[in-house]
């Protein structure tokens, strides 16, 4: 699954990191207890994924935003869903922005298409095509609840699909299955979650050079026996064998 706990805690903070606020608190707990919810039965999680809650907070905004990986046709989505407190507000964003803020996305997506808006549940979202692990992907960002005294939002929804032949209207079909209610979350265990530290660099292996010894001529020992042999078999002469090794045994 795509949704690896450094990317989800990345993008769920897609919202406030971007502006400079502080990321607070990150939490895993069990998807069942999400406030992310799809009635498409081609969106499932499986058991063994987790779902996220982070807190946020600065000098505009303050909240939670809650992160569901789901599995689709041939791929995987991510969807975020964010809350901003009572006289706070979420500022407006396009969706590479928003999505780039995972860096698995960062670092991996290209061909990224322009902005462009289509509804979804009767909610306007502003999409955008990318391509990532050779495969079709679409990134999305819709607001909800404007602030009213504030350019701003009280709530937005995020997120990503990918998938070996996605479609817009896979992604559309993702979207309008969705219902969103916090209250779910009252009775999740919340388990404080720390990202994996990040795999420190190989350190190159220093080349083994041959002590001076090793490359020497065998030891006159060798050298005696195999002389010894020669003779033995009659390989070479008796003169021949005791000029030799006393040749050998004036070097000592």
């Amino acid at each position: 699954m795509r949704c690896i706990l450094a990317v989800t805690a990345l993008v769920v903070l897609a919202g406030c990191q971007g502006a400079g606020y502080t990321p607070g608190d990150i939490y895993s707990f069990d998807c069942s207890a999400s406030p992310i919810k799809s009635s498409w039965s081609n969106a499932y999680t499986p058991s063994y994924e987790q779902c996220y809650r982070a807190t946020f907070g600065g000098i505009d905004t303050a909240g939670h935003g809650y992160v569901h990986p789901f599995q689709i046709p041939g791929g995987d989505a991510v969807i975020v869903y964010s809350e901003a407190s009572p006289g706070t507000y979420l500022t407006q964003r396009d969706p590479q922005n928003v999505a780039s803020m995972s860096k698995t996305i960062a670092d991996g997506a290209s061909n990224w298409s322009r902005p462009y808006r289509m509804t979804a549940g009767e909610k306007p979202y502003s999409f955008a095509n990318f391509q990532m692990d050779s495969r079709p992907c679409i990134a999305f960002v819709g607001y909800d609840a404007p602030a009213g005294w504030a350019p701003g939002f009280r709530r937005m929804v995020s997120g990503y699909a990918c998938a070996n032949r996605l479609k817009q209207e896979d992604a559309v079909r993702l979207l309008e299955s969705m219902s969103y209610d916090v209250a779910r979350t009252t009775s999740a265990e919340l388990r404080p979650f720390t990202p994996p530290p990040p795999k420190a660099p190989k350190t190159p292996q220093p080349s083994v050079v041959a002590p001076a010894s090793a490359t020497l001529s065998p030891s006159i020992d060798q050298r005696l026996t195999a002389l010894k042999d020669l003779h033995e078999r009659k390989l070479i002469t008796s003169a021949e064998y005791e000029a030799k090794r006393k040749e050998i045994l004036d070097k000592l």
